[in-house]
């Protein structure tokens, strides 16, 4: 009998590994999504946007950002989606490339924050904007 209910348990998460990635759901019980870029894919909730950022200029997304739990995620060629500077926001707004660095716009509690990208300094802090 334990042996029978360990293999129906195995063929069970088996099953689920082989669903799509749009058909699971994460552990926080959301329904998880897929995304593929040139170069990275990754998967993400689907309640949330991907927001990609093109910073070469080439029309090729360098970066993507997405929230997943009310945290600020960002994930890129050869690299895990990862918290962007213990950001937190409820939606992503843009990103924008300056003359002298990057920024990403999101809405945290109704109010803009943003977060700038400085070689060779790299992220700063998440501030008012």
């Amino acid at each position: 009998m334990r042996r029978a209910r360990i293999l129906v348990l195995a063929a069970a998460a088996a099953a689920s590994l082989m669903m799509s990635p749009a058909a699971q759901a994460s552990q926080d019980g959301q329904t998880a999504c897929m995304a593929e870029r040139p170069g990275y894919r990754f998967i993400y909730p689907c309640s949330t946007s991907v927001m990609d950022a093109d910073w070469t200029g080439d029309g090729r997304p360098d970066e993507s950002f997405f929230i997943e739990v009310g945290k600020v995620m960002h994930v890129w060629p050869g690299h895990q989606p990862v918290q962007l500077t213990n950001g937190v926001a409820d939606k992503m707004v843009g990103a924008y490339r300056k003359p002298s660095s990057r920024q990403v716009k999101a809405i945290s509690g109704g109010r803009y924050r943003c977060v700038s990208y400085r070689v060779p300094e790299g992220w700063s802090y998440w501030y008012s904007c």
